[in-house]
């Protein structure tokens, strides 16, 4: 279970399996080659996570949680437009921080729950 708690990352690619768990507290993850799929878990409560141009599918019973100060953003940093689609076919926990991405597909059978503030 991989955690990433300081210092700013770029990875070519990242694919979560089924059973794994990275949680992020701070830092900059930046995925800037392939975006494989979300099968496990990926928990974020701080920090920066970067995908550059790069769709992401979330599978069935894979997880993103995303709380605190974390910003999830489809694009390369903070001033670039995303322009991909975020599929959700697991399910989707946002009880703050901020996503961003071009469009959402939420499958039959997925979650997406938000609590907080719009």
């Amino acid at each position: 279970m991989p955690t990433i708690n300081s210092g700013s990352y770029t990875i070519l690619s990242l694919d979560i399996q089924t059973s794994a768990i990275i949680t992020q507290t701070c830092g900059t993850i930046l995925i800037n080659g392939s975006m494989g799929t979300i099968s496990g878990n990926y928990n974020q409560s701080g920090g920066y996570f970067f995908i550059d141009n790069k769709p992401v599918t979330v599978n069935t019973g894979g997880q993103i949680n995303l709380s605190g100060s974390a910003t999830f953003r489809m694009a390369k940093d903070l001033s670039s437009n995303p322009q991909q689609i975020l599929t959700i076919n697991g399910s989707l926990v946002q009880n703050g921080g901020t996503l961003a991405a071009k469009d959402f597909i939420i499958g039959s059978g997925a979650n997406y729950t938000f609590s907080g503030t719009v």
